[in-house]
């Protein structure tokens, strides 16, 4: 009996300090890791396709008709602005403008000649009789030969305009694309014979759907994905037109490295679209999803001197670098649960720590 009386009172006092621990187990804080709400400028990254295109893509033409009697440069070649590339057979232009010359140059002599009498004529009615019909006369024989000379010369003009004509030069810096014409062939006017590439001056163009034009501006952030590669670019037009068939809108871009781009080539716009205005957020890793479709974030506030979390259901907006936007139920400030959220229970205790991984 003695032996049974001493063991009694151990078993009870193990009873109690095992009761203790588990109350104190149960009312310990849960560590938690809290991020505040933040205003900030959601953005939304659109990868839609784009084409490489050449400031200047030209078809060149002769401005006058005639046979291709030689081309200097063919297709691949570069060359610089202002350099012939081709030209026509210009024996006849040249015949014409010789024979102009010479006309010229008579009518030159007979002008001189006409002038002289005009002026003998004047001087002698200074002292001597001169009928007023012989200076009518002789004045309207230098206008003739004014308008004479002049037509002529007009029309050497125009020919020695026709001769560089004949000629066939490159506006721009320029890589031949391709020759439509052959040497000996008869060339008309306009018909086009060289297209010419300028490949140092190029720009990409991209189609948006007509409900992002009034959120793309020169500050918008872009930059085209080629071959794997990505080349950052900035936004030089705008086109502010909706084409009707498929309610897009044009933007050009510039690329800061045109090396490697291919005119003509399909390549990939990246352009990163910001919010109008900042929107309330907090990062992914604070939102806790349901098979059945809702979604919520626990918040942490202050009840009595205590950190409690409450669950806050929220409707999801645009999600973006790891955060996104929260359209209802949260308040700028508020603390959030970013890390130890996955078995919360509404009204527990916790021992918050601010997170620096969501700067």
């Amino acid at each position: 009996m003695m032996i049974k009386t001493t063991v009694q009172p151990r078993v009870t006092l193990l009873f109690f300090a095992c009761a203790l621990l588990a109350s104190f187990v149960s009312h310990a804080a849960t560590k938690v890791d809290v991020v505040k709400v933040k205003k900030q400028h959601a953005y939304q990254t659109l990868s839609v396709p784009a084409s490489v295109a050449a400031k200047n893509n030209s078809e060149l033409s002769f401005g006058v008709s005639g046979r291709l009697s030689s081309f200097e440069y063919d297709v691949g070649d570069s060359i610089n602005a202002n350099i012939t590339i081709a030209r026509l057979d210009t024996r006849q232009i040249d015949a014409s403008i010789e024979s102009l010359k010479a006309q010229q140059a008579s009518l030159k002599a007979t002008l001189k000649d006409e002038r002289q009498q005009l002026e003998e004529l004047q001087r002698l009615a200074k002292t001597d009789f001169v009928a007023q019909s012989e200076l009518r006369r002789a004045r309207a024989a230098v206008a003739v030969a004014e308008a004479d000379l002049a037509e002529v010369t007009a029309r050497l003009n125009e020919r020695q305009v026709n001769q560089d004509y004949h000629q066939l030069k490159v506006p721009f810096n320029a890589v031949i694309a391709e020759r439509l014409v052959n040497v000996g062939e008869w060339v008309t006017e306009d018909q086009p014979a060289f297209r010419v590439i300028q490949i140092d001056d190029m720009y990409v163009d991209a189609y948006l759907a007509q409900r992002y034009l009034h959120e793309i501006d020169s500050s918008t952030d872009v930059s085209i994905e080629s071959e794997g590669r990505s080349i950052n670019a900035t936004i030089s037009s705008t086109v502010p037109y909706i084409n009707p068939n498929d309610r897009t809108f044009l933007i050009r871009l510039t690329p800061e490295s045109p090396d490697g781009l291919v005119i003509g080539s399909a390549v990939n716009a990246n352009i990163k679209l910001r919010s109008s205005s900042p929107r309330l957020t907090v990062p992914q890793d604070a939102v806790i999803r349901y098979s059945d479709g809702r979604t919520s974030v626990w918040g942490v506030e202050n009840n009595n001197g205590k950190q409690v979390v409450r669950e806050k259901l929220v409707e999801l907006g645009q999600q973006f670098d790891g955060w996104v936007v929260i359209e209802s139920s949260l308040t700028e400030g508020d603390n959030v649960v970013v890390r130890g959220n996955e078995s919360l229970k509404d009204g527990e205790v916790v021992t918050p720590t601010s997170s620096e991984d969501y700067q």
